[in-house]
């Protein structure tokens, strides 16, 4: 079945990635590359929201205390968001349904993008080795979905997500 085509019965199927063959597992894979992270850090932000502040990324590094002052409830909420964002992208590859990948996709996106524009307005408030570090960490969630919705519209279906039946 071609994306976007209706069924032998004449129903309108919903549009999935999962008839694209090969183009389904990169994207699934794409996709729970972005959910896992997001889902770790969603856990450790509403769990320990203090141990996240004081001690993330880890290793010895503190990339979150030097960027200003400590808020439990700020902290719990972005942990929160997190969580959601991360539901909606382990929707997305489970299902492989065309319009909830996008969606996962520009919200990933757009929440990547809004969090790697702060950090670049606030450089050297970290040493110079850990703002790239960190610039470089968070870039990632901008060229992944990016990627992603790149490699999407060279499969994007032909007719529209609904097909009236004849």
């Amino acid at each position: 079945m071609r994306l976007g085509h209706a069924r032998p019965s004449g129903r309108a199927s919903q549009t999935s990635l999962a008839d694209c063959g090969a183009a389904r597992e990169w994207m699934r894979i794409g996709l729970v590359a972005l959910a896992l992270p997001c889902t770790a850090l969603g856990v450790w932000l509403y769990l320990e929201p203090h141990t996240f502040y004081a001690d993330f990324p880890g290793f010895g590094a503190h990339w979150v205390s030097p960027m200003g002052p400590y808020s439990q409830h700020a902290f719990s909420d972005f942990g929160g968001a997190l969580l959601g964002l991360s539901l909606v992208v382990w929707a997305a590859a489970r299902s492989l349904e065309h319009g909830l990948v996008r969606v996962a996709l520009l919200a990933v996106l757009v929440w990547g993008t809004a969090h790697f524009t702060y950090h670049m307005m606030h450089l050297n408030m970290m040493s110079t080795v850990a703002d790239v570090e960190n610039q470089t960490a968070l870039s990632y969630f901008i060229i992944l979905p990016a990627a992603l919705l790149i490699d999407m519209s060279r499969t994007k279906p032909r007719r529209s997500l609904h097909t009236r039946p004849t």
